[in-house]
């Protein structure tokens, strides 16, 4: 009985070991698909993003009466946006689907469909409670950002040098349900380059458009004849982060980081020295950090304004340390994995200890009372045989002889 206990004991954590080692996959965070307008008439659009923490491809369907520019994203621990654009009065329901099992940290990550739904309605029923505000929270460009952003100041002028041959346009909205277009990656040709961005209330009808012109300086010997001339060598001579580590290390030559920012902190204490003592610093865009990207730009300027640098951080902030939990995870995993084989093997060491001791016990007694039980077992029924057969022989009768009267 103790026998069949151990090894069903042993049979069981086996089980559960495998079942900690096989699978080698964590349990998903998020999958998030959301609308920036939860209302729209028919022939309305609205942006919708799907955004996660997991890498990998997600699928997407919309019900018949809306259609979308895509039908899937990829995802890289990011969010990405496409447009709907409404068909029919009715309900819309919005699916993302992983498309093959996704990754976070380099695991596995098992991802349930996310969905969102939208109201399409007839009339002026769309009005009701939506906001007209067209103002943006934030606007700029990377690299080479410009100063003075004002929500209410609708065009900007920025030179950049000869070697930036592209920028990246950035927005934050400054209200939930705004649509935003004219933003990403723009190439730039020499001279004058202007781009729109246009923004759409929530209602769908009012729009503002903030414009910015940029200039790509025709030759790299005109930005060093400029700085030639005010004899002033602009940028900075010191750059730290309280509490974060810049990636890549600053260097004053070097205009692009990224940092990681984890908790519910929403400024940077950021400690910055010119290398020259009459050169202006500018910090831009450190306030209200949320979760997810947001950009820092740092602008030196000389005296009258004519020339600036622009240094910029990539601020990536997260409620919680995602790796910390994952090497947490691991380390669980471990630890159970490990006891998991101590406790067996102590298991298996002690039913083989008790096996040798019971063959020894067996092989024993057989030897010292086994087999002389047997032969004298054997000797008794031998002399009891033979007793039996004495018994049995028959008597003879002896002769009275012959009487003589």
């Amino acid at each position: 009985m103790k026998k069949k206990t151990i090894l069903n004991l042993i049979i069981f954590l086996t089980l559960t070991t495998l079942c900690v080692i096989a699978p080698n996959k964590v349990k998903a965070s998020t999958l998030i698909i959301k609308a920036d307008k939860g209302t729209l008439k028919p022939g309305e659009s609205t942006m919708v993003t799907v955004s996660s923490d997991s890498k990998g491809r997600v699928n997407l369907k919309v019900s018949s009466n809306a259609e979308i520019t895509g039908d899937r994203v990829s995802l890289n621990g990011d969010s990405q946006s496409f447009k709907l654009t409404a068909k029919q009065a009715g309900k819309v329901t919005l699916t993302a689907t992983p498309q093959k099992p996704m990754t976070l940290n380099g695991n596995e990550v098992t991802l349930n469909p996310a969905t969102c739904t939208l109201n399409i309605v007839e009339g002026e029923e769309n009005k009701n409670n939506q906001s007209t505000n067209v103002t943006l929270a934030n606007l700029g460009i990377k690299p080479n950002d410009f100063k003075g952003f004002s929500p209410n100041k609708n065009e900007y002028f920025v030179t950049v040098p000869t070697d930036v041959k592209s920028i990246e346009i950035y927005a934050k909205k400054g209200k939930e349900g705004q649509k935003i277009e004219g933003i990403g990656k723009k190439e730039l040709q020499e001279g004058k380059n202007t781009f729109n961005i246009t923004v759409t209330a929530e209602d769908g009808k009012t729009s503002n458009t903030y414009v910015i012109n940029i200039t790509r300086e025709t030759t790299a010997t005109e930005n060093i004849t400029s700085k030639e001339e005010t004899n002033i060598e602009l940028g900075l001579k010191t750059l730290k982060i309280e509490g974060v580590s810049l990636v890549p290390e600053f260097k004053k030559d070097v205009y692009e980081y990224e940092t990681k920012l984890i908790g519910e902190k929403e400024t940077l204490e950021i400690e910055t020295e010119a290398l020259d003592e009459s050169e202006k610093i500018e910090i831009l865009g450190n306030e209200n950090l949320k979760e997810g990207q947001n950009i820092i730009s740092i602008l030196v300027s000389d005296q009258e304004g004519e020339n600036t640098i622009t240094y910029q951080i990539t601020v990536n902030k997260s409620l919680v340390d995602k790796e910390k939990e994952a090497k947490a995870e691991n380390i669980k995993k471990s630890v159970i994995i490990g006891s998991t084989i101590i406790v067996i093997t102590i298991l298996l060491i002690i039913l083989i200890k008790k096996k040798r001791k019971n063959e020894e016990f067996n092989y024993g007694y057989d030897n010292e009372y086994i087999e002389p039980y047997v032969e004298n077992k054997k000797e008794n029924q031998e002399e009891i045989i033979e007793e039996n057969i004495e018994e049995e022989k028959p008597k003879k009768k002896k002769s009275k002889g012959k009487r003589f009267k």
